[in-house]
C-alpha cells in the first residue's frame, strides 16, 4: 500500500507554496488551479443544489471529488502535514446584491485559546473574481493572534490596519487561508450577469481532536456517505473521513458555558475554585 505521503503529492503537481510567508501571512493563491471543464461540472452542480434546496454539498458527485481532489490534498499536506481531517464544504451562488459579510475568522476552537495545530479553508472561486457582487478582503497575520471569531464584525468590512484587497482573480482560482485569518465579503455593485460561484472546504491538522461541524447536516453521516461511496479513494484517504478527528460541539459548547467561570487555567490544573 502507498504511504499517506506518497498519495498526497501527485508526481506532476507540487504546490509552489512559500511557507515562511504563509506562517507569516496566513494566505496562499493559487490561480486557475481547476480546469475550465472541472469549473463547468462544479458551476452545473451549484445551480442543481441550489434548485433542489439541498443541504449537503458532498452529496453531488464532483463536489464529492473536490473534497479529494489532488491539488487540493496536495496543498493541504504542504500546509498540515501528512495527515490531517476533512471539516466540511460549503458551496454557494452570491448574485447582485449579495450583502456584506462582515469580520470573522473560521478556526474551531472551544473556547479560542490558542494556535497549537492549524486549520485552513480552501476558498474556490469558481467563477473568479471580478469586483463585482463582492470582494474579499483579509488582515495578514492576523492569524497569530487569539482572538473571538466575531470580535471585528462591529466593523463590517470596512478598512482596517493592513486590509488586503482581492477583487481580480480568474476563474478556478483557489485562496487558501488559515483559518484564523481575518477576513470578510465586501459587498459590491453589480454582478447582475456574472454570479459569483464560491466553494471552501476546511482540513483540520491531525494530533488533537476538533469541534464537529453541525450547521448542515450531521457530521457523522456526511463522514460515512464520503467513505461509502470510496471518496476515500480505495482506503488511501481513510484517515481523512475518520470521526476521531472530532468531538460533539453542540453538547461541549452547553457544558463548557456551564462552568465558563473564574479562571480556566486553575480548573484545568485542577488547583482552584
Amino acid at each position: 500500500m502507498q504511504s499517506a505521503q506518497q498519495v498526497m503529492r501527485p508526481a506532476l503537481w507540487v504546490p509552489p507554496i512559500d511557507m515562511d510567508r504563509f506562517r507569516r501571512e496566513g494566505f496562499a493563491v493559487f490561480e486557475g488551479l481547476f480546469s475550465s471543464a472541472e469549473c463547468a461540472t462544479l458551476i452545473r452542480e451549484i445551480d442543481q443544489f441550489i434548485g433542489e434546496g439541498r443541504r449537503i454539498a458532498v452529496e453531488l458527485p464532483a463536489h464529492a471529488d473536490l473534497v479529494t481532489h489532488p491539488k487540493l490534498m496536495a496543498i493541504a499536506d504542504t500546509i498540515l502535514g501528512p495527515r490531517f481531517g476533512f471539516h466540511h464544504l460549503h458551496t454557494a451562488r452570491h448574485g447582485a446584491g449579495t450583502p456584506t459579510f462582515a469580520w470573522h475568522h473560521d478556526y474551531e476552537q472551544i473556547p479560542q485559546a490558542n494556535r497549537s495545530h492549524t486549520m485552513i479553508h480552501c476558498f474556490m472561486y469558481i467563477s473568479g473574481l471580478n469586483g463585482t457582487v463582492g470582494d474579499l478582503v483579509a488582515i495578514p497575520g492576523s492569524h497569530l493572534a487569539v482572538l473571538d471569531r466575531y470580535l471585528f464584525s462591529m466593523f463590517q468590512a470596512a478598512d482596517l490596519p493592513g486590509t488586503v484587497v482581492f477583487n481580480k482573480v480568474a476563474p478556478g482560482s483557489v485562496i487558501v487561508v488559515h483559518s484564523a485569518l481575518l477576513h470578510a465579503r465586501r459587498a459590491k455593485p453589480g454582478g447582475e450577469d456574472h454570479p459569483r460561484y464560491f466553494i471552501d472546504a476546511a482540513y483540520c491538522q491531525d494530533g488533537i481532536q476538533w469541534p464537529s461541524y453541525e450547521e448542515r447536516g450531521n457530521w457523522h453521516e456526511i463522514l460515512r456517505h464520503l467513505r461509502d461511496r470510496d471518496r476515500d479513494k480505495g482506503g488511501n484517504f481513510q484517515w481523512l473521513f475518520d470521526e476521531q478527528h472530532f468531538f460533539e460541539a453542540k453538547d461541549v459548547a452547553k457544558r463548557f458555558h456551564e462552568v465558563n467561570r473564574g479562571s480556566l487555567a486553575l480548573k484545568t490544573l485542577g488547583i482552584g475554585k
